[in-house]
């Protein structure tokens, strides 16, 4: 999947008024940009919330998919649940050979964000984070996994990052968008979905660098050596 799995579009349903509702970004069956044909198969209405269940059709490859989304009024709609659920995203051996507890951690909090559970998933992506670099640390420098594992996020971030600034920043970022997901206190204006999007995006940074460090260590030919 993409980094952004979800977007927001309006849409009349029939209704007599636009509706804006939350639809996968990709077919949930051919992984293709979707902008799907979108029939309202029922509607709930209670006095707190309205319920949709869409029907979508897939342009592409002309497959048929369940959305369900909820909301306070029609201009708000969140998605609750999608059949079929999205592929979990797939990462390089060697992002799964260096460091296997990422990738299940990446996957569980793509998993909470695909159904609204945005805390959950900004404390799981910040966690996922910690795995990767510390356990790059482990496999790139000679520190023991007792020592690495006396140092909180920041400290870490620092000493194996501190002198690149294309991993601490992206790094530092993910980590401070995280604290309004983890601690009790945050602003009044904070935007769950604003900003998850920033950390995946600083997140999807520093992966890449980790990536390209692993490539550089394990490169698939060497050079001849007399």
């Amino acid at each position: 999947m993409e980094i952004k799995p979800t977007k927001f579009i309006n849409n009349m349903l029939n209704t007599g008024h636009t509706n804006k509702f939350e639809i996968p970004s990709l077919c949930p069956w051919c992984g293709v940009s979707f902008n799907p044909t979108i029939d309202r198969v029922a509607t709930f209405d209670e006095s707190d919330a309205h319920t949709f269940v869409l029907q979508m059709h897939c342009n592409y490859c002309g497959k048929k998919s369940i959305n369900v989304v909820i909301g306070k009024d029609y201009s708000n709609m969140v998605q609750q649940m999608l059949y079929p659920a999205p592929k979990a995203r797939q990462f390089d051996d060697l992002l799964v050979n260096l460091s296997p507890r990422f990738i299940s951690l990446y996957q569980s909090a793509e998993r909470a964000e695909q159904i609204g559970d945005l805390d959950l998933a900004g404390m799981g992506y910040r966690a996922s984070l910690e795995i990767l670099l510390k356990d790059f640390a482990l496999k790139s420098t000679d520190d023991s996994k007792e020592k690495i594992a006396t140092f909180n996020l920041g400290v870490a971030i620092n000493k194996y990052f501190g002198d690149n600034p294309f991993g601490m920043i992206p790094a530092d970022v993910v980590r401070l968008d995280a604290n309004d997901f983890v601690h009790w206190d945050r602003p009044d204006d904070f935007d769950p979905v604003m900003t998850l999007e920033e950390m995946k995006s600083y997140l999807e940074i520093f992966i890449t660098v980790v990536k390209t460090r692993q490539m550089i260590a394990h490169p698939p030919v060497k050079r001849y050596k007399k």
